[in-house]
């Protein structure tokens, strides 16, 4: 834990100083240089589609609220979706559901540890009856290892906390166009997400950028949109931005595959393969930047699989 004399509010920025100091300059991947910090999340079910597809979201169209597992998740949350009835309870996929159930409460993002987030996270899905739930943290840092613990702060920082104003990127994508490719969560999981960051980490609303196929965000969840929004979250052109430690956040729920997530018009233009994020990332992505990704998709502990070099997974064998 940080020595009783700094405080949790500035101890993220701190922290990162003192492992920048500690790091080598080297590269890893598809050249991403190892004194980035980058984090990335994921939830998957090893049961649910051997194939094509997403998480066991809430795809099922009859009856979902009743049915679906999935939603159970989203009602032990307690949070409200932020379209449809004001009286419906909010649904979404494991990996964004389980996250904000396990930072529920005042600070907590600040005083937790990964190991402890991971193992939260954890209990939620098997309380919710998904054995087979697969929690993974890849990071370009050791979130277990010696040294001073890495906080979720570290991965998810409360805006008072950073020298520069934070980015999100957040995609939500429930495929109303293709029947059976529909999804029924994705929507209330961004702005479920969006709402935690503004009341709880205090992010300013000017900071989002929400992709989905609902007509209310700031454009479709296309490829060349999802591309484009990408060079968007590490564009460095509004003054204020420029040189200090700051934060970008990408959060993908829909579709995916294997190292591959699937846009709206994924049918026409394609999937966008990991290896295209792994190569903007190491473009752009400045050593005073931490790169944090929420992936709520099939596959998604595929995604920077070959990049970082640290993985921090809890399932059925238990932690390694």
């Amino acid at each position: 834990p940080p020595p009783s004399s700094v405080s949790l509010a500035v101890w993220p920025m701190d922290l990162r100083r003192w492992l920048h100091s500690c790091c080598c300059c080297g590269t890893t991947g598809l050249g991403l240089r190892t004194d980035l910090e980058i984090f990335v999340l994921s939830v998957h079910d090893r049961d649910v589609h051997a194939g094509s597809g997403s998480e066991a979201t809430l795809a099922e169209e009859e009856d979902v609220q009743q049915s679906s597992a999935w939603g159970l998740v989203a009602w032990l949350v307690g949070t409200r979706a932020k379209s449809g009835a004001a009286s419906a309870p909010s649904k979404g996929g494991l990996c964004t559901q389980s996250l904000l159930y396990a930072l529920r409460g005042r600070n907590a993002a600040q005083a937790m540890t990964f190991p402890e987030l991971l193992s939260t996270m954890r209990r939620v899905v098997l309380d919710n009856g998904f054995p087979a739930s697969v929690v993974t943290l890849r990071s370009s840092w050791d979130a277990a290892g010696a040294g001073p613990a890495l906080r979720v702060a570290q991965a998810l920082p409360h805006a008072s906390c950073l020298e520069c104003p934070p980015r999100a990127l957040l995609v939500g994508i429930c495929y109303k166009e293709l029947p059976e490719w529909r999804l029924a969560g994705s929507w209330n999981d961004v702005y479920d997400l969006r709402s935690w960051l503004i009341s709880e980490l205090e992010w300013p609303e000017g900071a989002f950028r929400l992709l989905t196929d609902d007509g209310r965000g700031h454009g479709p969840p296309t490829r060349q949109s999802m591309l484009q929004h990408l060079h968007w979250l590490f564009e460095e052109e509004d003054a204020h931005r420029a040189g200090g430690g700051s934060c970008v956040l990408l959060h993908f729920c829909g579709h995916g595959h294997i190292g591959q997530i699937f846009p709206s018009d994924w049918l026409s233009e394609g999937a966008i393969e990991g290896s295209a994020f792994a190569q903007i990332v190491a473009s752009h992505l400045r050593v005073e930047t931490t790169l944090t990704c929420i992936f709520d998709c099939c596959e998604s502990s595929t995604l920077f699989q070959e990049e970082l070099p640290h993985e921090l997974q809890l399932c059925e064998a238990g932690d390694r």
